[in-house]
């Protein structure tokens, strides 16, 4: 038999034995399949805090979209619906308290002018309510690559544009002005329109 302690042939041997490599497979499978999982995990919570985003922007722009006694009035309601739903506390919780996930405090709403058309550049009508969106559970050190706050590409702009009703005094002032111009392209005379006529709306104004 081929055994002794300081032969090169019990060296080998030993060297050759697969005691352990189960253990070790398993634990570098293991971390690999956590990684994976805390990867997808990270991504999927991502996309339900950018729904979530959206569903507040919808719902801010549904409010500004609406008619009101002026534009200002409009952009006030747009405010407090998107301040409301911000302030929930199972949205604020979910969010993390702008420790996981960053949306501004504060909307943008309007015309947002970042879009423009081909043609003569002019801005598109993209009227509505959108803000900044940051998910900070994925800016984490690499040792590829820095993801710090100013160069970081994990931010985006999640907005709603429905649009805008005319306010009450809009439609007033276009009612008014259309009166004005019916008035100056006729006679006044011819027609006898006495000069206290004033204008005035059936259409919801």
């Amino acid at each position: 038999m081929f055994y002794q302690k300081n032969s090169s042939f019990y060296k080998l041997s030993a060297f050759s034995s697969s005691k352990g490599s189960l253990t070790i497979q398993f634990m570098f499978g293991f971390v690999l399949v956590m990684c994976f999982i805390l990867i997808f995990l990270n991504i999927t919570l991502t996309l339900v805090a950018s729904e979530i985003t959206q569903y507040i922007t919808y719902a801010s722009s549904r409010s500004l979209f609406l008619a009101h006694g002026d534009e200002s009035a409009q952009e006030d309601q747009a405010r407090e619906k998107y301040l409301e739903l911000t302030n929930k506390p199972h949205i604020k919780k979910f969010l993390g308290g702008g420790k996981v996930f960053e949306i501004a405090s504060v909307p943008d709403l309007g015309i947002n002018t970042s879009f423009s058309s081909s043609i003569n550049e002019k801005p598109n009508l993209f009227y509505g309510v959108w803000t900044d969106f940051t998910p900070k559970m994925l800016d984490v050190k690499t040792p590829w690559g820095s993801v710090d706050e100013e160069d970081s590409f994990f931010q985006t702009v999640i907005g709603s544009y429905l649009g805008r009703e005319p306010s009450h005094s809009e439609c007033k002032d276009f009612f008014k002005k259309r009166w004005e111009f019916i008035k100056s392209i006729h006679n006044r005379s011819s027609y006898n329109l006495p000069t206290t006529w004033f204008t005035e709306s059936d259409n919801g104004c």
